[in-house]
Parts: C-alpha cells; structure tokens; sequence
C-alpha cells in the first residue's frame, strides 16, 4: 500500500522533500524522482551588529631594558621582606652582647639600607617607560610603567600634556613629564620616529619672541636735551 501511494506521488510530480544534512552542509532535493545533490547557495554566518567597544590601538615603542627593570625591582623588594624576616634573630643577637648602644646602631643602620634600596630603586624605575600606544583615533597615547610593587599602571595623555623637564636634576633621568609623571623614553626605539616628534613637540614651529626690555629710570641711558645745547652753542658764538 504504501509503495502504491509512493508511485502515485510520483507520478503526478507533486512530491517535494528537502533534507538538508547540518554535518557536510549538503542540501538533498528530490524533484520529480530525481536527487540532485548540491552545496548550499547562502550558508549562515555568526554575526553580530553591536559596534565594537575595545578602541584600536598601535603600539609604538617597547623599552628594551623592561625586563631588567623588572628583575631588579623584584630582587630588591625580596631581599627587604627577607632583611626584614630575620630582624628578631639579629636583634636578640645583638642584645646578647650587652652593648646596647652598638646594638641599636646597627640595627638601625640595618632597617635604613632595608627600607631605603627598594625606595632608590623605586625613584628611579618608576618613569621608565615599559610600552606606549598610540590610539589614531582619538589621537592619544597610554604609556605603561612599574608600581612600586612591580605592577604595570597605564597613564593616558596626549601631547598638549607634555612638558619638558625644566632643571637639570630632572633632566638626566627625564625624557618628558606627561600628566605630572616623568617618563624616560629612547628615541631610537620608536618603532614609528614621528610620534616621538609629536610628543615632544618637535614638529612644531619655534617661537622666537624676544622678550621686551624692561626700561626704568635706573637702567635707562642718559639724554641730553636738545634745546639746551643749542642755547649753550649760541651763547659761545656771541
């Protein structure tokens, strides 16, 4: 019975199956008693329509001295908690000596050196600069550096917050300050030279103005009146 009905289909062309298999992503037609097997012409995609919310950023120097800052910042901040962990042993074995005044001067000499070589190291890793990004779009930058506990914190500026060290002193350690932190970058490892330029403000033209001379009485040069001197020349004459 069932077969009879399947020809009967058939034969009037009435009969339309679509098996579509998910594993080849095949499609399976059979039309008027013939399969035709073929690939799909549209095949789904995942997509979504929100914008996108990570902002593009390129990166544009990489400090090539970052690993051996780090090392040094770790060695040192092991070495003061290990300092400070043998303490109590040192100072009961000072005090076993009887010398107290002996005892207390190099313990405190002790604490200075522990506490004071992680600080040192700290004043002096803190504005080197680890990476810095370069965000086109917005037309910004973030540069990362070391916490005092190792960590990497991002500062965000752009070049209207930049300002070159003033004195000396901070000069030598300082490439720029950037927000109020000082950061000390290589210009020759810039994967892109002009940014550094930008930063620095270098592409900028350079404003000669010549400051004006403040002129008092004390510093201003003598004049001699005219009609004076031609009174006394005509008084010779005569």
């Amino acid at each position: 019975m069932i077969s009879l009905l399947r020809n009967c289909i058939l034969n009037q062309r009435r009969f339309f199956v679509q098996e579509v298999t998910t594993f080849n992503q095949i499609s399976t037609y059979c039309i008027c008693g013939n399969i035709k097997r073929f690939k799909p012409c549209l095949q789904v995609k995942h997509f979504s329509d929100k914008c996108n919310e990570t902002t593009e950023k390129n990166l544009i120097y990489v400090g090539p001295l970052a690993s051996k800052v780090r090392n040094i910042k770790i060695f040192s901040l092991v070495s003061s908690l290990i300092s400070i962990s043998f303490q109590p042993l040192l100072y009961m074995k000072l005090v076993e000596e009887d010398n107290l005044a002996n005892a207390g001067t190099i313990f405190a000499l002790f604490n200075i050196i522990t506490i004071s070589t992680p600080l040192l190291v700290h004043l002096l890793a803190k504005r080197y600069a680890i990476e810095l990004y370069h965000y086109p779009k917005e037309e910004k930058y973030s540069a990362k550096i070391f916490t005092f506990f190792c960590r990497q914190k991002e500062i965000t500026f752009t070049k209207n917050d930049v300002i070159e060290p003033t004195t000396p002193r901070t000069a030598m350690f300082t490439t720029c300050i950037a927000k109020g932190y000082p950061l000390l970058l290589d210009e020759s490892q810039f994967l892109e030279p002009k940014h550094f330029n930008i930063i620095m403000k270098y592409n900028e033209p350079i404003d000669f103005e010549i400051e004006e001379l403040n002129v008092t009485a004390l510093n201003q040069p003598p004049t001699e009146n005219k009609n004076v001197m031609i009174e006394d020349k005509n008084a010779k004459e005569k």
